[in-house]
C-alpha cells in the first residue's frame, strides 16, 4: 500500500501539483483499500476524493502489488480530467 501512496504522492509534486489531505488504509475480508483526499493547484478550493481497493488475496503478490498500483494511479489520473462538478466543493473520483 505504501507503493501506492508514494506513486499518488510523487504524481501530485511532479504533474498535476497538488496536496494531499488524508489517507486512510482500510482491511476488509481479503481486501486492502486505500482512500485518499487531496486538492490540485488547477482547481482551488476543491477536493478530490477516492477510494480504490489495492490487493486481492487472488492476485500473485509481485504482480498483484504492481498492476493494482499502476491501476490506481492511472485510475485517478483519467477521472480528474473527466470528473468536473464539484458537489460542496469535493469531486468523486470513485
Amino acid at each position: 500500500m505504501s507503493d501506492a501512496i508514494g506513486a499518488l504522492l510523487d504524481y501530485l509534486e511532479n504533474l498535476d501539483k497538488g496536496q494531499l489531505h488524508t489517507c486512510s488504509l482500510i482491511r476488509e475480508d481479503d481486501a486492502d483499500w486505500i482512500e485518499v483526499s487531496f486538492s490540485l493547484e488547477a482547481r482551488p478550493g476543491v477536493e478530490y476524493t477516492f477510494r480504490r481497493g489495492i490487493t486481492d488475496a487472488a492476485v500473485e503478490p509481485e504482480m498483484g502489488t504492481h498492476l493494482d498500483v499502476s491501476i490506481f494511479l492511472s485510475s485517478i489520473m483519467r477521472r480528474i480530467h473527466t470528473r468536473t462538478q464539484a458537489v460542496d466543493g469535493k469531486i468523486s473520483l470513485d
